[in-house]
């Protein structure tokens, strides 16, 4: 579990900050504040509120169970608000996560659901990390042009072209990368 944490740290600092030439299919990173776009979630182990979260605890461990790592993560759409004031759409399926543990505020009812729900004893001690809005974030993705770009505030002349609706994807074999601001 280090070795990915370093790896994501280190992919995190290396990329390069999206911006107007950044092309379509290019690896890049946005930094900004984090802001909710349609939903959010409730991290299930915190109950805080937070457009993506990753739990993992250590399971099994009896004497004739082996002990073994669980590991669940959920995403929402989401935007990053840069400090120039432009706003990066996140959609992802999946993330790596370089964030520091929520905390150890503890929603049981929820929590005691969720591992119900996945057949895991609620007794085992989690660690969740959340991605809470208003939080400072840097998030590397691939490179993707909204098909449907938002519309000019004014009525564009002949050969201009829109304002570029940006955003970061990824996938189950290409997550986003989520960190502390770099």
């Amino acid at each position: 579990m280090m070795f990915a944490r370093w790896r994501t740290y280190r992919r995190l600092r290396r990329a390069a900050e999206i911006g107007d030439t950044t092309a379509e299919g290019d690896i890049a990173k946005a930094t900004g504040v984090v802001r909710v776009l349609d939903d959010s979630l409730r991290g299930p182990h915190t109950g805080r509120l937070c457009v993506g979260w990753r739990i993992r605890m250590l399971v099994g461990g009896g004497e004739t169970a082996s002990r073994g790592t669980f590991e669940g993560s959920e995403l929402v759409r989401f935007a990053i608000e840069r400090e120039d004031g432009s706003r990066i759409v996140i959609v992802s399926s999946d993330a790596q996560f370089d964030l520091p543990s929520t905390g150890a505020f503890n929603d049981p009812p929820r929590w005691a659901e969720y591992c119900e729900s996945r057949g895991i004893s609620a007794t085992h001690p989690a660690d969740e990390v959340a991605i809470e809005p208003g939080s400072m974030v840097s998030i590397v993705g691939i490179v993707a042009v909204d098909a449907e770009p938002c519309p000019p505030q004014a009525e564009l002349g002949y050969r201009q072209e829109g304002a570029r609706a940006l955003q970061l994807t990824g996938d189950y074999d290409h997550p986003v990368l989520i960190g502390r601001r770099r």
